[in-house]
């Protein structure tokens, strides 16, 4: 008997993204989807081939110490805050939202224009 495995559950959610490079700020904002819970999410961050990480924990802080990433909420990275760098350009900016649990790559859309 032959078995087939079912295709694991993944995460529904629908995120947008934007560089204002002036200020060196990456937006992401929750735009669709289940809630995410902040334990199980994490950011890397490339600028001109430079890997940084968003941890969880700085997720939930910067959501406002929630512990859940939630429909209409921003997520606001300041890079030259958090690691020191400025953002040249925005196509020098590639984003990955990771689940932790899952790790998977969660999708999301590229938008180009300020807050």
């Amino acid at each position: 008997m032959n078995s087939i495995d079912t295709p694991a559950d993944s995460t529904h959610i629908s995120v947008e993204e934007w560089v204002d490079a002036p200020s060196n700020t990456i937006y992401l904002r929750h735009v669709g989807g289940e809630p995410i819970y902040t334990k199980d999410l994490k950011i890397n961050v490339n600028i001109d081939g430079e890997t940084h990480v968003y941890s969880s924990a700085n997720i939930s802080e910067n959501l406002g110490g929630k512990s859940f990433w939630e429909l209409a909420d921003v997520i606001e990275i300041n890079t030259s805050k958090e690691w020191g760098r400025s953002v040249p350009d925005e196509d020098n900016v590639d984003v990955k939202l990771i689940d932790t649990e899952s790790r998977e790559v969660l999708p999301k859309c590229r938008i180009s224009f300020s807050p």
